[in-house]
């Protein structure tokens, strides 16, 4: 019996000693650790690009003469043919080198009506009727105003100096990039 309870004392001891071993080897060898790295880039800056808004002059209106809302005829056989209101079409080109495809808000603003350069805002009416707003460059925009004579001269010697006179709509054309 002596010898048995020294075998069983001693296998317990075995077992023990065994554990202690295997805990301290996997203790030592995969202790947790922490680091950090730090990953550094510069920043490069964008340089200045430069686009071009090109917009064509229209040509005066042959044939056709505007005249007061109340006053036109507008028949095809009328030869001028007499409206009160007519569109111009412009066709709007946003270019740039290294920029194409960008994209962008077109805005068209009405300016001042002239006749022999003497402001006449107060007789038309000038409206952006399509084209405004988006636009991508390389790509051209048709941008349709139409001027209406939408008011008569006050009296007879403003009407003698706008008969017959060469009506000029200046119109802003401006881009924001997006």
């Amino acid at each position: 019996m002596k010898k048995r309870s020294l075998i069983i004392g001693l296998l317990v001891m075995l077992a023990v000693i065994t554990s202690g071993f295997t805990y301290a080897y996997w203790a030592t060898a995969g202790s947790p650790t922490n680091d950090t790295a730090v990953g550094t880039i510069n920043i490069g800056e964008g340089g200045e690009v430069t686009t071009t808004l090109s917009v064509a002059d229209q040509a005066a209106t042959a044939g056709i003469l505007l005249v007061p809302l109340e006053q036109s005829v507008e028949t095809p056989t009328d030869d001028p043919l007499t409206v009160s209101a007519y569109q111009f079409s412009f066709t709007v080109n946003w270019t740039g080198a290294g920029v194409t495809g960008a994209e962008g808000t077109l805005t068209v603003t009405p300016g001042t009506a002239l006749i022999n350069e003497v402001d006449y805002s107060h007789l038309f009416t000038v409206s952006v009727i399509s084209g405004d707003g988006d636009i991508v460059v390389g790509t051209p925009n048709t941008v349709v105003v139409e001027v209406e004579f939408t008011n008569e001269p006050e009296d007879y010697a403003e009407y003698l100096l706008v008969a017959n006179g060469a009506l000029t709509v200046n119109l802003t054309f401006g881009v924001v990039a997006d």
